[in-house]
């Protein structure tokens, strides 16, 4: 018996189910990357970012190395076109077959037009500082804190382990190119001047309003549930601290913000609109 159990072995290898392999992921800015890590922690699944830390997310040439993280994804998870409109086409290329989760798109998630704005020199915005909503479902409020200092968060820094957007030792100028020979006066617009950028109708810097990360925490979690069954306990479970951390946070930046609610403030590049219409600060 032993001896036939002996030569049956490969068979009953071959027969038996293979194991699923951790999913790999890609994400386009920190941020985002940091909520997918923070859901997959613990479960031996990885994650890659496409635009590094410094560099603009609204224009970028890909590295090889880059564009071979890409094309061994099997999920990708970006913010929009409105953020990353050159990435379209990469992922097509590259990606085919991966799923894509793009969080604008994600139900219930708040988005606020594109604010017609000349800053520190030009005047006000046009509608006052107030932010629009679009009616994509924002009376559920589901969204998250991606830091408790803002301009470090816009920043695109990320603690691996929270899904915070935590501070690099970079600021928002230098993420959005600013600093890395990126002539944003030289940039065409097509409807409103955004500090150089041309989003389109809506304002693609959503992950600033803390409930919209909150409910991308879930969606996440989903998307990887599906993916890789097995863990799918271990993604929702995370997903829910996650949401608890960032509930924390958000009640942290509400308390520190409080005693300056409604003050204007200087900003040299709009966008932080969702920030300022969750904490009532607006820009001049």
């Amino acid at each position: 018996m032993p001896r036939v159990l002996h030569l049956a072995a490969p068979f009953l290898l071959l027969a038996a189910p293979a194991l699923a392999e951790a999913p790999r992921v890609v994400a386009d800015i920190a941020p985002v990357q940091a909520l997918v890590a923070r859901v997959m922690e613990g479960s031996g699944a990885t994650s890659a970012l496409i635009v590094p830390i410094g560099a603009s997310p609204h224009g970028f040439a890909l590295r090889p190395s880059q564009a071979a993280a890409i094309e061994a994804a099997g999920i990708v998870v970006t913010v929009g076109a409105g953020l990353t409109p050159w990435l379209d086409d990469p992922l097509g290329t590259l990606a085919p077959d991966a799923r894509r989760l793009t969080l604008t798109e994600v139900a219930g998630v708040t988005l606020l037009e594109a604010r017609d704005t000349v800053l520190l020199g030009g005047g006000a915005p046009e509608d006052g500082g107030h932010a629009h909503e679009e009616g994509h479902g924002h009376e559920e409020g589901h969204g998250h804190e991606e830091g408790h200092d803002h301009d470090k968060e816009h920043g695109h820094g990320h603690d691996e382990g929270h899904g915070h957007g935590h501070d690099e030792g970079h600021g928002h100028d230098k993420e959005h190119g600013h600093a890395e020979g990126h002539d944003h006066k030289g940039h065409e617009h097509e409807g409103h001047d955004h500090g150089g950028h041309d989003h389109g109708p809506t304002d693609p810097h959503a992950w600033l309003d803390p409930q919209n990360a909150r409910l991308w925490t879930d969606a996440i979690a989903q998307v990887l549930a599906e993916a890789d069954p097995a863990q799918a306990a271990l993604y929702l479970a995370n997903a829910e601290a996650a949401r608890a951390e960032i509930a924390a946070a958000e009640a942290e930046a509400a308390a520190i913000l409080a005693p300056v609610a409604g003050r204007p403030y200087a900003v040299f590049h709009d966008a932080y609109q969702y920030f300022e219409a969750r904490f009532a600060i607006a820009p001049v």
